[in-house]
């Protein structure tokens, strides 16, 4: 795999084994970290195995956990609500990515929770406020076949009408 020259890393010989050691800063470790990349996305740029980049973090103190916001459910719920109302078709990483603008750094399972309770909500509360009307046919057969049927119909006759002037 490709790596950029600026993640290239240095390896030193470990004193207990025979393979290399890859040395990881620590800043290079944080820049990955505050631009929300995952520790396999790490991993993956660097070149390096996932446990290799768990082990660095470990050995220079950073902790992923420390990089999340503390916010409850109730305040995540609503700023979610108010990123709705600004991007209704917004997915999860939409959403996640909007969130993130606003300084709350939450796992996407989180945000995939919250915007399934929300959704919850709303199809609760319109279910309850709206009354479902039916088209009913006078026919036993679901209106869309109906009109399939009846433009079937309606092809065949400009085919004979065509056939008969031409």
């Amino acid at each position: 795999m490709w790596v950029p020259d600026s993640y290239q890393l240095s390896t030193s010989q470990s004193e207990t084994s025979d393979r290399p050691r890859f040395e990881i800063p620590k800043e290079q470790l944080e820049y990955f970290l505050e631009h929300e990349l995952t520790i396999p996305d790490v991993a993956q740029a660097l070149g390096v195995s996932v446990s290799t980049v768990k082990r660095r973090l470990r050995d220079h103190g950073i902790s992923v956990a420390d990089k999340r916001s503390t916010i409850a459910d109730c305040d995540l719920d609503n700023q979610v609500r108010d990123i709705r109302r600004l991007f209704p078709n917004a997915g999860y990483r939409r959403t996640r990515s909007q969130l993130s603008l606003r300084g709350i750094i939450v796992p996407e399972s989180r945000v995939r929770e919250s915007m399934q309770r929300i959704d919850r909500l709303v199809l609760n509360s319109s279910q309850s406020l709206s009354i479902a009307t039916q088209t009913l046919s006078p026919y036993k057969i679901p209106v869309s076949i109906f009109f399939l049927v009846y433009f079937f119909y309606l092809h065949i006759l400009v085919l004979q009408l065509h056939k008969e002037f031409f």
